[in-house]
C-alpha cells in the first residue's frame, strides 16, 4: 500500500492501517510527498520507503491511498488506475462534476478497484443507524438529518493559510468536510431528486465560496434529508438522526452500539476478497453532483432538480 500525501490525514490512515499491517494483511510500502521532511518522518513511523516521484511510488505498490490536497485527487487517481493499481481516494473525489466523470471513466476503463474515502460511514453510530434502517427495523424513511458544526477557536484556524484558505482548491466546507455527511444521507435515503439550499461565506474569494451550509434534500424513494454544516463555530456540534415509520416502536428497546470496521479495513478486505469496494467512484461522483446542485440552489434561490 502506497500513500500519496504525508499531512495530517496520512497519520489517521496509518493509525487505521497499523493493525492490518501487524496482522500481515497489508504492508505500507511507500510514502510520496513533495516535502522531503514530511515524507521521511512518516516513512520512519511505518517502516516504508520515502519517495519523491509517482514512478517510484507505483513501482513499490499494489494499491494506493490518495491523501493529497483536493485539487490533485483526480489526476493522481487516474494515474494510479492506469498503472494497474487499486485506489482509495480521499473525499472529495473531485471539485467539479466533469472531473468526477473522468475518474468514473478511468475506473470503468481500467477495471481497477476504487473506493472513495467516505470514512464517516464506518463510525459506529452512523454505521449502526443505517444498518437498522437497511434491515427494515425502522420502517419506511421519514426523515434523516445531520448537523456538523466545527469550531475554529484560535486565530490560526480562523485565518487558515495555504491551500486550505482557498475555496477554489477546497470547495469550501461543503466539499472539504460535508461531503462525508452528504454521502451518509445518500447511503441512508438513496438517490436525491431535489435540493433546496442556502450558503454563507465570510470571504467571497470564489463564486462558490461557502463556510456555512443549510440544505434540504428530497429523496427519490421518499423521505427528506436535512444538512447543516459549518466550520467557524465557537463550540463543535456533531449530530445524526434517523426517523422511520416504526421508530416509535423502538422507544423501549435501547440499542447497544457494536464495533464497526475502519474505512481502510473495508478497502483492504474488499481487495482480499476480490470484490468491488463500497463507496465506489459512482458514489463519489453522486456527492460531487449533489454539491454542485446545492451551490446552484443557493446561488439561484430556487429548488434544483437533480439531473437538470
Amino acid at each position: 500500500m502506497g500513500l500519496i500525501g504525508a499531512g495530517l490525514r496520512a497519520g489517521g490512515h496509518l493509525k487505521m492501517l497499523r493493525p492490518l499491517q501487524e496482522a500481515g494483511r497489508v504492508k505500507v510500502s511507500a510514502i510520496l510527498d513533495p516535502v522531503a521532511a514530511a515524507r521521511e518522518k512518516l516513512a520512519r513511523e511505518c517502516g516504508a520507503q520515502p519517495v519523491g516521484g509517482m514512478d517510484e511510488l507505483l513501482a513499490a505498490s499494489d494499491a494506493v491511498i490518495v491523501i493529497s490536497p483536493n485539487r490533485f485527487h483526480v489526476e493522481q487517481s487516474i494515474a494510479c488506475l492506469e498503472a494497474g493499481k487499486a485506489v482509495y481516494c480521499e473525499k472529495p473525489l473531485a471539485l467539479t462534476l466533469a472531473d468526477a466523470d473522468r475518474v468514473v471513466a478511468a475506473v470503468e476503463r481500467t477495471g481497477q478497484a476504487f473506493m472513495t474515502g467516505f470514512s464517516i460511514r464506518w463510525g459506529a453510530p452512523a454505521f449502526q443507524m443505517r444498518q437498522l434502517f437497511a434491515e427494515g427495523k425502522l420502517g419506511e424513511l421519514v426523515a434523516v438529518a445531520v448537523r456538523r458544526i466545527a469550531a475554529r477557536k484560535d486565530e490560526a484556524e480562523r485565518n487558515a493559510t495555504g491551500w486550505r484558505a482557498d475555496s477554489s482548491q477546497t470547495g469550501g466546507v461543503l466539499a472539504e468536510i460535508l461531503a462525508h455527511e452528504l454521502d451518509w444521507l445518500r447511503w441512508v435515503g438513496g438517490d436525491v431528486a431535489r435540493v433546496t439550499a442556502r450558503t454563507y461565506a465570510y470571504h467571497r474569494d470564489h463564486p462558490d465560496a461557502n463556510d456555512h451550509v443549510v440544505a434540504q434534500l428530497e429523496f427519490a424513494g421518499g423521505g427528506v434529508g436535512t444538512l447543516e454544516g459549518g466550520w467557524h463555530a465557537y463550540e463543535s456540534e456533531y449530530q445524526k438522526s434517523l426517523y422511520g415509520s416504526r421508530t416509535g416502536e423502538l422507544a423501549s428497546q435501547p440499542v447497544e452500539l457494536s464495533g464497526s470496521p475502519s474505512s481502510d479495513e473495508v478497502f483492504v478486505a474488499s481487495l482480499e476478497k476480490g470484490e468491488p469496494p463500497p463507496a465506489g467512484a459512482h458514489d463519489g461522483r453522486a456527492v460531487v453532483e449533489l454539491t454542485e446542485a446545492i451551490l446552484r440552489s443557493a446561488a439561484d434561490g430556487r429548488t434544483i432538480q437533480l439531473g437538470d
